[in-house]
């Protein structure tokens, strides 16, 4: 109960660690952000001020700018010269007045922003601050009672698992101490069945041997009749039984007999034992060669059904796999199929002439690993369309360049690719014969 009390405390000081570490990440992320928001007004009131000294700046110059113009000429008898000098010193002054008015605008849209209202937005900045921090060191203090309250947990923890190792070893020392009184009882109740069966068996031979009941016999027995005495005479008795004892004269060829079967049977288990070493060697031999031998079978029908299979499906892909690589001679033969559309990889998803396709596409694959002089196939196909028959074709004229290929078949295309055909026919009078022709006489004639 005191661990369990332990945990429970233990876990409630995780969740408050856990919720101070929270909350200390929260007060530094809203710290941080107002540390940007104050280096942006700090930002902002030096942009402001260095305005406000260039538009001051040009006040000045606009001030000043009039005293320096010259005098205007005498109104009477103007020349036209002059004349365009005052209209262009009255446009630059107009332009000047206009500047000096929009100066004063920006002066004004300045004094408008209010620096004291800036001011004041900082100083609510900084106290905001403040007031973060103050949550921070409240989350730091709590977070340093949290890691007391742990250390505290984990003082009690060990405390409490040290007792339970005590209690541990005491019942470990209990156990073995009443295992060791088992044990003892066994064997006292061995002893004890043993002295009942051994009274039994003499009081068995005292009636059958002897014809006395052994209340008889105890009641015959002296105060001189202890059992060392009477062990004592057991064994006189016992000497002299076995010195007046029958003389078995056949025990030497018996004994002979039985030595010379025993010598056979001997070696002939030795025999059994050799033949048996021996074909266990031949088994693990065989196995290793067909393993051997099967592996690069699976090699090479694999690298070779992933050619066909490109040739058969443009831009598919095929492969072969064991569905357990470990072991070879229990293993068996994945087929992964994708015909270039989406990616499906089981047969059962794949129409019937992609079926029929990608199952030539294997059975070539192992033509052309372990070659034959000829291969013989019956209607195999009988569901692909014109596209597909066309690229089982080409395969076939590429094995009929090293190997004769007789195909069973009703298609006429395949029949049109072969060099000879053979069929069945059925005359007038009913009887059926064996016609053949070669395409290439025929053609020729």
């Amino acid at each position: 109960a005191r661990l369990e009390e332990a945990n429970r405390r233990l876990e409630e000081t995780d969740r408050a660690i856990t919720a101070a570490a929270e909350e200390k990440a929260r007060v530094q992320t809203e710290l941080a952000t107002l540390q940007r928001e104050r280096a942006l007004v700090a930002e902002r009131a030096r942009a402001v001020e260095a305005a406000a000294d260039g538009v001051r700046e040009r006040l000045s110059r606009a001030s000043e700018a009039p005293a320096d113009l010259p005098p205007l000429p005498p109104i009477p008898e103007p020349p036209v010269q002059l004349r365009v000098e005052v209209e262009a010193l009255r446009r630059d002054r107009a332009r000047l007045e206009a500047g000096v008015a929009r100066a004063r605008r920006d002066l004004q849209a300045l004094r408008a922003e209010d620096p004291a209202s800036l001011a004041g937005a900082l100083r609510e900045a900084e106290g905001a601050r403040g007031r973060a921090e103050a949550r921070l060191q409240e989350a730091d203090e709590a977070l340093a009672r949290a890691e007391d309250a742990l250390r505290a947990a984990a003082g009690r923890e060990r405390a409490v698992g040290a007792e339970a190792d005590r209690a541990n070893r005491r019942w470990r020392e209990l156990a073995a101490q009443a295992e060791r009184l088992r044990a003892e009882y066994r064997e006292e109740d061995r002893a004890r069945h043993d002295l009942e069966r051994r009274v039994a068996e003499a009081e068995r031979l005292l009636r059958e041997g002897h014809g006395v009941e052994p209340e008889a016999a105890l009641a015959q027995l002296s105060e001189e009749d202890t059992v060392e005495e009477l062990q004592r005479r057991q064994d006189v008795v016992a000497r002299r039984l076995q010195m007046v004892g029958r003389v078995n004269l056949l025990a030497t060829g018996e004994l002979e007999a039985l030595q010379a079967r025993h010598d056979f049977l001997t070696r002939e288990l030795e025999d059994v034992k050799a033949a048996r070493r021996n074909l266990q060697e031949l088994i693990r031999r065989i196995d290793r060669e067909v393993a051997e031998r099967f592996r690069s079978a699976f090699e090479d029908v694999a690298r070779e059904f992933d050619a066909l299979f490109r040739t058969m499906f443009p831009a598919g892909e095929g492969r072969l796999s064991l569905t357990d690589p470990e072991d070879l001679l229990g293993s068996g033969v994945e087929v992964e199929c994708r015909p270039g559309r989406g990616r499906v990889r089981r047969l059962s998803l794949l129409s019937g002439g992609e079926r029929s396709l990608a199952a030539l596409a294997f059975l070539f694959a192992i033509f052309r690993a372990r070659p034959s002089p000829f291969y013989l196939m019956d209607e195999v196909e009988a569901a692909l369309d014109d596209v597909n028959l066309h690229r089982f074709l080409e395969v076939v004229k590429d094995f009929a360049r090293t190997s004769q290929v007789l195909i069973v078949t009703h298609q006429k295309r395949t029949m049109e690719v072969a060099d000879a055909l053979y069929g069945v026919s059925m005359g007038p009078d009913g009887v059926s014969r064996v016609i053949s022709q070669r395409l290439v006489e025929a053609a020729a004639g």
